[in-house]
């Protein structure tokens, strides 16, 4: 029997939730950045079409899939009809990163283990904002400090109530 893949989101807010703006981030951050590549480095990443989009390419060294109804192909991706199509296609590896958008974040978080989240220092006018019940099923683990020329960063390891992975020894914490 294939063991069950553990499902992490992975995402960066500002001090109030703030995720996006014009599809973008609203701040520049390598530290935090670089964070995220050695988190998700060598395993798949689910995404949605619009976050392919602002990041203008797909992530090399990883398993890329895009959740799209709209797209047919994108050299080095796979396209899911669905987050539920994009589950089973990782199934049978350790783990996979659903790394955006907020959309594809929320309809994840009932079958989502964990999730890594960093917090920057910014806050301010966004066009794309975390809603405040993404939180209500997640309980906090850990946290670490990060400090970059661009200021402070925060990343939280959240577990979700009722998840069968449990403990640091699940984590895939960057270097």
């Amino acid at each position: 029997m294939t063991a069950r893949t553990k499902i992490n989101l992975i995402l960066v807010t500002g001090k109030n939730g703030e995720v996006g703006d014009n599809g973008a981030l609203p701040w520049k951050n390598p530290e935090e950045l670089e964070n995220f590549k050695n988190a998700t480095y060598s395993h798949p990443v689910i995404y949605g079409r619009n976050t392919l989009v602002s990041m203008g390419r797909v992530l090399p060294g990883r398993r890329n899939i895009i959740v799209s109804s709209q797209l047919k192909y994108i050299p080095g991706a796979e396209i899911a009809p669905s987050l539920q199509a994009a589950i089973d296609m990782v199934q049978g590896v350790p783990e996979a990163f659903v790394i955006g958008g907020v959309g594809l974040w929320m309809e994840a978080l009932p079958i989502a283990d964990a999730a890594l989240i960093s917090e920057i220092d910014f806050s301010g006018d966004v066009d794309t904002v975390l809603p405040k019940t993404f939180f209500v099923d997640l309980h906090a683990l850990y946290e670490m400090k990060g400090f970059s020329d661009k200021g402070s960063f925060t990343v939280s390891y959240w577990q979700r109530t009722g998840s069968d992975f449990y403990g640091v020894e699940d984590i895939s914490v960057p270097a």
